[in-house]
């Protein structure tokens, strides 16, 4: 679990989330997956503020990386422990199949620019 304070010091706000910390055991040259450039974000946002006759209006949405992953749909199957505060009576030694991806995995990035692409098409 990962804490940090959203409020101020002398008020503290904190939010908690779990995240992985899977190990590199190959490297994959796949999983690459790049900032986008700036010319990229210029382009959503010109097109979301251009309005032709008859179109659509468009919006644009900046989300938090940290939550945005767990929007990214999974390639492949992946097992964590069980947290300590989610287990229920019998889970000791089980392990749990992750449904959405998490951050820290090594294929997160990747998953996510993969769901954002299939999105925007």
């Amino acid at each position: 679990w990962i804490d940090t304070s959203q409020g101020e010091r002398n008020n503290p706000d904190y939010r908690s989330r779990l995240v992985a910390m899977e190990l590199k055991k190959y490297t994959d040259p796949s999983l690459f997956a790049a900032t986008p450039p700036l010319v990229a974000m210029r382009c959503i946002m010109h097109r979301a503020a251009t309005n032709r006759n008859g179109e659509t209006r468009h919006s644009v949405t900046t989300v938090g990386v940290s939550r945005a992953y767990f929007s990214a749909v999974p390639t492949r199957y992946v097992f964590i422990e069980i947290p300590k505060e989610a287990r229920e009576d019998g889970d000791e030694g089980n392990v749990g199949k992750l449904q959405p991806c998490l951050d820290g995995t090594c294929d997160a990035d990747f998953n996510l620019s993969e769901t954002i692409e299939k999105a925007a098409h």
